[in-house]
């Protein structure tokens, strides 16, 4: 007979077990290393309680006990991979969550061969692992290049407790959401928004089995009810029908992750943010108008980080970000914004990759962000850029064609390494620079979202600014 396999129970390990725990004989290891780093985590919790019940079991084990069959295992659900689980020697395999995915660079690249296909490839580093990965987006679709696929594989695990708190991989325990096109009349999905609890702190409205795309059948969802409580919001690909976010609704909303979910409520004018306590925004693959994002920046006058992924404006080229305590500001792949405001004085890192920016202009706060500051505050925060003694502001800017106006203001800031911002900027213009017969290969028009009747405003815009340089 084989004999079952064990794998070793510390944190992120799920090697093959070798030794197990000599007070409770229950915890299983691979080696010391493992066995410590979990005592010190968990097991020193639950080693006595698992060491009693051990010996309970024994004293009321009779003589011919161990000759009864082993019971059947009973399918339970992995808090890991969240899959229901027949057998408990199978391996738990958990792919990199896409919102855990940070993006890190790319560049474009012609393919060999006799039809050459025109791409990017595309650096993404797991915040739940730490793992490098790669993937190759092109006409055809998005695909993996390299790095690894999973981003846990070992033991499953039954118990939320086996799994600390900080282990991003751990299964949510706020009120989640999943939306899938299904027919019937018992799947009603804005009947649960309208009824969630009004004490609910963490909200995830989540797509399964691909893209929740409304139409006819399948309206999209809306979310304008009060929810005193809510701290933190997600949404990944769902559309979203209306969206309205206020200080009256949601008081200490704080936190928001919006993904492809939004593009049609903008467009019709149905969407509304306008937070004083938020904190943290990060929004990817959005097209439309941009007016509900200055909205939104001009109330969050306490913003900390602001982020967006393939950003297409439509309307309203520029954004005006003014937050005493913003300290990063990421725009990667922000196509159709022209101009950037700033009137940041603790920024630190300036991330602007993939991206043609004409202005960026340094401000200092208004009126209305220095009146919330304490008087012996106010001068740390003073003037265009703050505080000069404070930490060098980091400025990533690879890909990025700056204007003339862009080029002086960054040059102008004292806190800048002018050094770096110039190596890059030579990096970017000796080989990753778009010429409009590629941006017609690569048709972003279909494939990236971007509408057809202003790609063509971009790239002669884009070209203007070449020709100036």
């Amino acid at each position: 007979t084989t004999s079952m396999v064990h794998y070793c129970e510390a944190e992120y390990c799920g090697a093959p077990a070798t030794k197990r725990c000599s007070r409770c004989a229950e915890a299983r290891y691979c080696s010391a290393d493992c066995q410590r780093r979990d005592w010190n985590s968990l097991h020193k919790y639950e080693c006595a309680g698992l060491a009693a019940q051990n010996a309970s079991r024994t004293n009321r084990s009779s003589s011919s006990s161990a000759s009864k069959a082993k019971k059947p295992f009973v399918p339970k659900e992995c808090v890991r991979c969240r899959t229901m689980v027949t057998d408990e020697n199978s391996e738990c395999r958990v792919g990199h969550p896409e919102a855990q995915l940070e993006w890190k660079g790319s560049c474009t690249f012609v393919g060999d061969g006799p039809k050459p296909e025109f791409g990017y490839t595309v650096d993404y580093l797991c915040t739940s692992c730490g793992e490098c990965i790669v993937r190759k987006e092109t006409e055809a679709g998005e695909s993996h290049s390299s790095g690894s696929r999973t981003c846990y594989r070992g033991r499953h695990c039954f118990h939320e407790s086996g799994i600390s708190e900080e282990d991003t991989r751990r299964k949510l325990i706020e009120c989640v959401l999943l939306v899938q096109h299904r027919e019937g009349d018992d799947f009603q999905p804005q009947i649960t928004i309208d009824e969630l609890p009004d004490d609910v702190e963490s909200l995830v409205i989540r797509s399964v089995c691909g893209h929740y795309e409304s139409n006819e059948h399948f309206p999209g969802l809306a979310l304008k009810r009060r929810l005193p409580n809510l701290k933190t919001l997600r949404i990944w690909d769902v559309d979203m029908a209306e969206v309205e976010l206020t200080d009256e609704l949601t008081p200490q909303l704080e936190r928001i992750e919006i993904k492809s979910s939004i593009d049609k409520c903008a467009e019709r004018g149905k969407i509304k943010i306008v937070l004083s306590e938020l904190r943290y925004f990060k929004c990817d693959h959005y097209t439309g108008p941009g007016k509900f994002l200055q909205d939104m920046l001009d109330a969050a006058v306490e913003l900390m980080f602001f982020k967006t992924y393939k950003l297409y404006l439509e309307d309203h080229h520029e954004l005006a970000i003014r937050s005493f305590c913003c300290v990063k500001i990421d725009l990667s792949r922000a196509y159709g914004l022209f101009k950037l405001t700033l009137a940041t004085p603790s920024l630190q890192v300036l991330q602007i990759c993939g991206t043609d920016l004409n202005d960026i202009e340094f401000q200092a706060l208004p009126k209305r962000c220095t009146d919330i500051l304490h008087l012996s505050a106010r001068k740390r925060y003073s003037g265009k850029y703050g505080d000069e003694n404070r930490s060098p502001l980091r400025v990533i800017a690879d890909g990025t064609h700056f204007g003339p106006r862009a080029e002086k203001a960054l040059q102008k800031h004292p806190r800048i390494d002018k050094g770096s911002v110039r190596a890059q900027r030579a990096n970017s213009n000796s080989g990753g620079a778009f010429n409009i017969e590629q941006f017609q290969r690569m048709n972003l028009a279909n494939n990236g979202g971007v509408p057809a009747e202003w790609t063509n405003f971009l790239m002669q815009n884009f070209m203007e600014n070449m020709s100036q340089t």
